[in-house]
């Protein structure tokens, strides 16, 4: 007997340290707090040294450690929401984190096998093969689940939203690729206070893609500020159905005026559709919407409509969203996807 707690010890001390920073990392990612995410960390894994002895297949434990990550970070998000509601604040005072809570915490109101894959799927962005492997299910069985719990969330948020918001992204950081090209460089990028962060360096350009690229109708809103430009050319690009950059429909916020394009693939391959003189200020805080329906494109800045056009072509129907910055600073936040 103390032969085989040996082994389950020495096992689950390897698999500890091979794990421990990512764990650490993934909790921080979803809970934005040094402190809940080390206690959030401790809890995967006593939970993870409780059920070891009976896990059989040692070989597929990385897959198993991240079930346990996921459902321990569920479960701290909605403790935490319902502790800041207990103080009783009001939905103003609610921080951004807090709102993501109450999304979680909506969440938390599905079937456990229905929260899995819609968190698995939504939130940490793996694909229907990825969770099948995770799971340890069919593809079909995991398409099927998620269909179930589209089905009870249009139950439980329409009557919550009055707005009738079918589904919210908030891309932040954890939920970004972030891309690298010939002149781009990764570390310019920075997550500041839940802003992604731009800053010129010795490269000038940055490029961040979301995970997600099957969203169809939709729409884009954020908030920026451009804080330093470096020439006449520079510019805040944002993209939408895309797969990749330059590929798909992008809004170029330039100095002097916005433009629309279709890019096919490449930055000097652009079919273009729509101009406005209405652009940046300097150091001012604006507010972007774009709205993707079918073939109709509007850009709004700070509440007024700049642009209203069409792609006759259609070419690019289905993607997700990118944003590029040429050659200036610029600080981001907000940004949410909503389906329509």
């Amino acid at each position: 007997m103390e032969e085989k707690k040996t082994i389950y010890l020495d096992t689950f001390i390897d698999l500890l340290l091979r794990n421990q920073g990512k764990v650490m990392g993934y909790c921080y990612n979803h809970l934005n707090d040094w402190a809940l995410a080390e206690d959030a960390t401790q809890e995967v894994f006593l939970r993870a040294w409780r059920s070891w002895p009976n896990v059989r297949n040692k070989e597929h434990a990385n897959t198993w450690l991240w079930r346990i990550a996921a459902r321990v970070v569920i479960d701290y998000a909605n403790s935490q929401y319902k502790f800041i509601h207990n103080k009783g604040l009001n939905h103003e005072e609610l921080s951004d984190d807090t709102e993501r809570m109450e999304i979680r915490l909506i969440l938390s109101e599905l079937p456990p096998d229905l929260e899995e894959v819609i968190v698995l799927f939504y939130i940490d962005g793996y694909s229907y093969e990825e969770i099948a492997a995770f799971l340890s299910l069919r593809i079909s069985t995991v398409r099927g689940r998620l269909y179930q719990a589209r089905k009870y969330l249009k139950q439980l948020i329409v009557p919550k939203e009055s707005s009738g918001e079918k589904v919210i992204y908030e891309l932040l950081a954890h939920l970004w690729q972030l891309t690298d090209d010939t002149d781009a460089r990764i570390d310019n990028w920075q997550l500041k206070n839940n802003k992604l962060v731009f800053s010129r360096g010795s490269g000038s350009f940055g490029n961040a893609l979301s995970k997600r690229k099957d969203w169809t109708d939709y729409i884009v809103e954020a908030k920026f500020q451009i804080q330093a430009i470096g020439t006449k050319a520079s510019a805040l690009r944002i993209f939408w159905r895309n797969e990749q950059l330059w590929q798909g429909y992008g809004l170029s916020l330039c100095v002097d005026r916005s433009f629309i394009h279709r890019f096919e693939g490449d930055w000097r391959k652009a079919y273009f559709l729509g101009e406005s003189e209405k652009t940046f200020e300097l150091n001012k805080v604006h507010q972007i919407k774009i709205v993707t329906a079918r073939n109709q494109f509007e850009v709004h800045l700070d509440g007024c409509k700049i642009l209203d056009v069409q792609d006759p072509d259609n070419i690019y129907q289905v993607g997700g969203i990118g944003i590029r910055t040429d050659d200036l600073s610029v600080a981001i936040e907000n940004v949410k996807v909503t389906l329509i």
